[in-house]
């Protein structure tokens, strides 16, 4: 398990640079898919398109712009409603 700040910037940094280029969720927890585009085969024998990287967050999270919070993880779990990443500005 990671947990310091060191080894969390240094587990992220491989995503700096990249283009975020999908947004998904499974249950309460955001998925992000960064990079180029690739098609996978599942366990189930279906094609699935995904990034280079991925990340699933599994912890509290908020999305801010200059200093001012967009989303939170407590807007997921209390509405109980899809949040669009898009329309957040």
């Amino acid at each position: 398990m990671i947990d310091t700040p060191e080894q969390i910037n240094q587990r992220l940094s491989v995503l700096v640079g990249l283009d975020l280029s999908g947004v998904g969720h499974v249950a309460n927890m955001p998925t992000l898919q960064f990079g180029p585009i690739r098609e996978v085969t599942t366990k189930r024998e279906t094609i699935k398109r995904v990034g280079a990287r991925s990340l699933h967050i599994q912890c509290g999270w908020t999305v801010e712009q200059r200093a001012t919070v967009l989303a939170a993880y407590r807007d997921f779990v209390i509405t109980g409603e899809k949040v669009d990443p898009w329309s957040l500005s």
